[in-house]
């Protein structure tokens, strides 16, 4: 099939989150598998970066891998890029495909290219990432996109993909047919199951030994990540000689700041390690090194960095919060509400009975190879090939 992948960031922009390194993996994925793949997204760096120039950024199919076209971009709403591109170019682009995947919703390039498809009689799906109903930042203009763009591209898609329970309701509750709902996990990099031949090294940069405890907590440093409440957790179990490695992008300064001050009243400085992001080979070697994951967030659609360390064979403690608790079972970790003491009870359980944690990690090691893109991919080419057997016509991808 010839299928356009169309994802507002694509690699190298990992400080963007799990959108990224799954856009990747499908992207490669289905390439891999023999699909002429093309992803359409925004030039990398900011608005005055040479990356940014006027001229499409173009990579031809070679060993299987997808052509990746960037669009230039004048200014941003947030992580929102407005792209240049040529109409007739993109008409083109579209109409040449078999079916198109987009990935994300507030963006100003997936409701042209959604048009496009529908004037063209492309069928396309839809993934929403975990960011539906709109919350968050910037609420009134997500509900008011939502009500001018998103609302109509999802009546037209002839699929809907969700990840959890949870965001299958949350779609369903918004008047989504369970029809187009179709549920597929996120997969973990093949890295990240193997480990790295480096372990040690994330533990030797913070200065620690393969005996002081490590809590790692990854990912994206915003309010909704709630790592006051893991903060507090801690503060909880002082007289225990707990650390943990806290790295991610900073989303927000003016709440990184209240964080570091919040630390320094509850006697944490010793304990607490900033660290700037990791990605790849760090990435991996900082999961391995772990001796248990933290995600305290107030509302995660999935989590992919739960599944990334439970393929790593780390446990985890997560809250009833987080998509991806439905997975986590006592085998590989701990389940809690979001409120510290609930967070320092189950890190204190995880980290102060070693045998509980071996008996953790011997039973990740067997489910680990479960964990990868090879399944998600089956229901993706399924999905696709279904979609495109079908016969389009005026308003067939409506749905009520």
């Amino acid at each position: 099939m010839r299928i356009l992948v169309c994802t507002q960031h694509y690699e190298p922009e990992h400080q963007f989150g799990g959108t990224v390194t799954n856009a990747v993996a499908i992207a490669e994925g289905l390439a891999r598998r023999g699909h002429q793949v093309t992803v359409l997204t925004s030039a990398p760096g900011s608005r005055n970066d040479e990356t940014t120039a006027p001229s499409l950024t173009q990579q031809e199919w070679i060993d299987s891998v997808p052509k990746v076209e960037r669009l230039p971009w004048e200014w941003a709403i947030g992580k929102a890029r407005v792209c240049r591109a040529a109409p007739g170019h993109l008409a083109a682009l579209v109409r040449n495909q078999d079916a198109v995947h987009i990935i994300g919703t507030y963006d100003f390039i997936s409701p042209f290219i959604t048009r496009l498809a529908h004037v063209y009689g492309v069928p396309f799906s839809m993934e929403t990432c975990g960011m539906l109903p709109p919350s968050g930042k910037k609420l009134v203009l997500k509900w008011l996109f939502y009500r001018l763009y998103l609302q109509r591209m999802l009546k037209r898609a002839g699929a809907i993909l969700v990840t959890s329970d949870q965001e299958h309701d949350d779609l369903f509750g918004m008047g989504f047919s369970r029809a187009v709902l179709i549920r597929r996990r996120n997969g973990v990099a093949s890295q990240v199951v193997a480990g790295t031949d480096t372990r040690g090294q994330f533990r030797t940069r913070l200065g620690l030994d393969d005996q002081v405890p490590l809590i790692l907590w990854l990912g994206r440093v915003e309010p909704v990540k709630q790592l006051e409440v893991l903060l507090l957790g801690l503060s909880i179990l002082q007289n225990r000689p707990y650390h943990v490695a806290i790295t991610g992008p900073v989303e927000s300064e003016s709440y990184r700041s209240d964080l570091a001050d919040l630390a320094s009243r509850l006697s944490l400085e010793a304990c607490v390690h900033w660290v700037p992001p990791v990605y790849g080979d760090q990435k991996v070697q900082a999961l391995h090194d772990a001796d248990v994951l933290a995600l305290v967030s107030r509302r995660e659609n999935w989590g992919t960095t739960v599944q990334e360390a439970l393929a790593a064979g780390t446990p985890v403690v997560v809250t009833d919060k987080c998509g991806v608790a439905e997975i986590v079972t006592n085998k590989m970790g701990l389940v809690v509400s979001d409120d510290p003491r609930s967070v320092a009870a189950a890190l204190d359980r995880l980290l102060g009975d070693r045998q509980l944690r071996k008996n953790m990690k011997a039973h990740l090691n067997t489910v680990a190879q479960s964990m990868t893109w090879d399944q998600p991919l089956d229901v993706m080419e399924s999905m696709l090939h279904s979609l495109v057997d079908r016969t389009v016509t005026d308003g067939q991808w409506e749905h009520a």
